[in-house]
């Protein structure tokens, strides 16, 4: 993510798109990793760009009820899609 983000503004395009949406509330959770930031200046950037958006702030403060511990959350609702040009790729969905 960071060499993906060097001299780049956006994740996926020269603009805000779809791909930085999806990302951004995963990578802010960086703190509950234990990852220092000061090795990835270029996400560092872009998250603190992203979350700055009115938008991403008001979408980041709803929701509390839905957020779940990765760490502690079942695995029940867990999927996970391979690709042979990825690795892998999880998502959680949530029914009510």
């Amino acid at each position: 993510m960071n060499l993906g983000l060097f001299n780049k503004r956006y994740l996926a395009a020269g603009e805000y798109t779809i791909g930085d949406m999806i990302c951004y509330p995963w990578a802010v959770t960086w703190q509950s990793r234990g990852i220092d930031f000061a090795d990835f200046p270029n996400v560092k950037r872009w998250l603190d760009e992203i979350g700055e958006r009115p938008a991403v702030k008001k979408a980041m403060a709803m929701g509390a009820e839905f957020r779940e511990d990765p760490a502690t959350a079942g695995q029940a609702n867990m999927f996970v899609f391979y690709s042979p040009s990825i690795q892998s790729v999880s998502c959680r969905c949530v029914v009510a």
